[in-house]
């Protein structure tokens, strides 16, 4: 599904990869940043190798030596929006949340880029929150308990790119903070081979008897899940294999 790049662009990735497991690793164990910074460089990072990796449409030519221009675009106005909220958020946060036209104009652009690279990662899940999105402004012609008063593209914004309750809320947090780790120590046990130990065990246990890719996947998920701790981390390690 993903795209690969050959000649420098291919060792500039690699490059992009340390750098965002170093800053991972770095400031969820002994560095220092408040938690608002973090989520938005993980952002940044996430939105980063989204259009990098992730092609524009089913059809598009996967093998590559540069990104198409677009997504250069797309990776600049990720990065440029996210990197004004870094840069403005206490200042904004003090004021109690108010924002000017221009603000709300880079909460537009970083939710566009968002649903944009939502929409190459997930497919059909990102227009079912697109319409869950809408609702904020639709839901005011709809009927009984399903309707509401309304909220001003202002108040959407604030709330869904400039607060904790929106695009840098719980779920990024939990990414930053945790999945990322558990994803690379996934990632560590299969380059390793203590994966493939753990999926050879259970073949030796259970892959004579009946049913026996089902018990494998049991008893191989238990054996990495006592290790790891992670659903996530279990499932990119002996889920994938």
């Amino acid at each position: 599904r993903m795209r690969t790049y050959k000649g420098p662009m291919g060792k500039v990735l690699v490059l992009l990869l340390c750098v965002w497991t170093a800053f991972q690793l770095y400031f969820t164990t002994i560095g220092a940043i408040s938690t608002i910074n973090l989520r938005a460089i993980h952002c940044i990072f996430l939105l980063l190798f989204t259009f990098l990796l992730f092609p524009t449409y089913k059809k598009e030519k996967r093998v590559r030596s540069l990104p198409p221009l677009w997504d250069i675009l797309l990776i600049l106005l990720g990065t440029g929006s996210f990197g004004y909220l870094i840069l403005n958020y206490d200042r904004i946060s003090i004021s109690g949340g108010r924002i000017d036209d221009f603000e709300v104009a880079i909460g537009g652009v970083a939710l566009l880029v968002v649903f944009e690279a939502a929409r190459r990662a997930s497919g059909n899940l990102a227009i079912l929150a697109l319409i869950f999105f809408a609702y904020n402004w639709f839901g005011e012609y709809l009927p009984g308990y399903f309707g509401h008063n309304g909220f001003s593209l202002e108040r959407v914004l604030t709330t869904q790119f400039w607060g904790t309750e929106g695009v840098l809320g719980t779920g990024i947090g939990v990414s930053a903070t945790y999945i990322f780790l558990f994803v690379i120590f996934g990632a560590f046990l299969e380059a390793t081979g203590v994966a493939n130990f753990f999926i050879d065990c259970a073949n030796a246990l259970v892959g004579w008897a009946s049913g026996g890719p089902a018990k494998v996947a049991v008893v191989s998920s238990a054996l990495c899940g006592m290790v790891s701790g992670s659903s996530v981390g279990n499932t990119v390690t002996t889920g994938s294999v």
